[in-house]
């Protein structure tokens, strides 16, 4: 038999294709930026997200990389940080084999975020994630 285009259903017939191709492209977005992918890959010290409002990296991630810094053996991992109106923030951190610390951010799913893209630290000097020392762009 025949489907009945009812209003309803015609306008679910429009909807779902457009909410798949808005869900691939929020998928696509948050993949990790070619500055942090086209590198030597080092010991993952995990993924985690910190409390929303908080800048924190979790205690587990933060004890991995420093111990990464200590060793000189390098290590990284990706940290989700959220602003108070939700919106995500992504950071990947790498210590450095030798010392020194990378820190790359990508903003672009928040429209408060500042200009959005990724923004990149280097910091030479640093010996603690938390305390990055000598940064510069």
């Amino acid at each position: 038999t025949p489907v009945r285009w009812t209003r309803g259903r015609l306008a679910l017939a429009v909807a779902v294709p457009f909410v798949a191709v808005i869900a691939v492209g929020a998928w696509l977005a948050r993949r990790p930026p070619a500055e942090f992918t086209d590198r030597a890959a080092l010991s993952s010290c995990g993924v985690g997200e910190a409390a929303q409002g908080s800048t924190g990296v979790p205690p587990q991630i933060l004890r991995c990389l420093n111990a990464a810094l200590d060793a000189g053996t390098g290590a990284e991992a990706e940290v989700t940080t959220r602003s108070a109106e939700g919106h995500p923030a992504v950071a990947y951190l790498r210590a450095l084999p030798g010392g020194g610390v990378e820190i790359f951010t990508q903003t672009e799913d928040d429209p408060f975020g500042g200009p959005g893209g990724v923004t990149t630290r280097q910091c030479p000097t640093s010996r603690s994630i938390t305390v990055p020392g000598g940064c510069g762009p």
